[in-house]
């Protein structure tokens, strides 16, 4: 009994499967970890906001992580949008396309899958929340 090449042909039909599933696997990876770091970014931000409200930069701080996040920490995203505000709330939202290869993602959603976070605090500034606990606290020390 000869079965000469039957590994070959084996291997060849399981690996048109699993290269694809690992590449898949890969750019799911990819597409998890820059979520990630937009959402910590947007946290970040509208957290540095409100601690930087008393001295009259938040929204400069605000600037600069964004574009640190912007610049850099992101794989395969080279289209990212920014935005900033600051009020009675503060925002932050990134969106962003991320790219994938190949014809069965093309199919599914036109190989862009769409990254959308944003976050929104309410403008504490802790500072001024700790000077009013501060000044009651003597008050009722008398």
């Amino acid at each position: 009994m000869r079965l000469k090449g039957s590994y070959t042909v084996e291997a060849a039909l399981i690996m048109s499967i699993l290269i694809p599933l690992l590449a898949a696997v890969i750019y799911l990876g990819f597409y998890v970890h820059n979520k990630a770091v937009l959402q910590e970014a947007a946290c970040r931000i509208v957290s540095a906001g409100s601690l930087n409200q008393t001295e009259g930069k938040g929204l400069q701080v605000m600037e600069e992580i964004k574009q640190d996040v912007l610049g850099s920490r992101l794989i395969g995203m080279p289209e990212v949008r920014g935005e900033v505000s600051e009020g009675s709330t503060l925002n932050a939202s990134f969106s962003g396309s991320f790219y994938i290869p190949g014809l069965v993602m093309r199919f599914f959603c036109g190989n862009r899958m769409e990254i959308t976070v944003n976050k929104s605090m309410k403008n504490i500034q802790p500072v001024k929340t700790l000077q009013i606990i501060r000044s009651i606290e003597k008050l009722l020390d008398r």
